[in-house]
C-alpha cells in the first residue's frame, strides 16, 4: 500500500499567519538587526552613529500576498537609503543592500 498526501491549504494558510511563525521571523529579523548595528560603520560622533544604531524591526504580513506572517529589518535614518544603495552623487556608490544582504547569508 502506497501512502499519499493530500494538502491542506487552508490549515497551512492559517499557519503562515500564526503567532508561532510571527514569532519566528520576529526573532529571525532582530537577531539580523542586532548583527547589523554591530557591524555598521561607526565614528566618534553620536551623528554619524545615527545610522548604527537606527536598525529596527516592524513585523506585519507579506507584502504583496499578504498570505503569511513577515517581519522587516529596516533603517530610518534620512541617508541610510545612500548608504545602503547609492547616490548620484556617490562617485562608486555600494551595491544595493550589499550590508543587509550579506549579513542575512550568513
Amino acid at each position: 500500500m502506497v501512502a499519499t498526501y493530500e494538502a491542506n491549504h487552508v490549515q497551512f494558510g492559517r499557519m503562515m499567519k500564526s503567532a508561532m511563525v510571527r514569532d519566528y521571523v520576529k526573532d529571525e529579523a532582530e537577531r539580523l538587526a542586532a548583527h547589523l548595528r554591530e557591524t555598521a560603520p561607526r565614528s566618534g560622533t553620536k551623528a554619524t552613529n545615527a545610522y548604527a544604531d537606527n536598525f529596527k524591526v516592524a513585523t506585519g504580513l507579506d507584502i504583496r500576498k499578504k498570505d503569511r506572517a513577515a517581519a522587516f529589518v529596516y533603517n530610518d535614518t534620512r541617508y541610510a537609503t545612500a548608504l545602503e544603495v547609492g547616490s548620484w552623487n556617490i562617485r562608486n556608490p555600494p551595491m544595493p543592500m550589499t550590508k543587509a544582504l550579506d549579513a542575512f547569508r550568513d
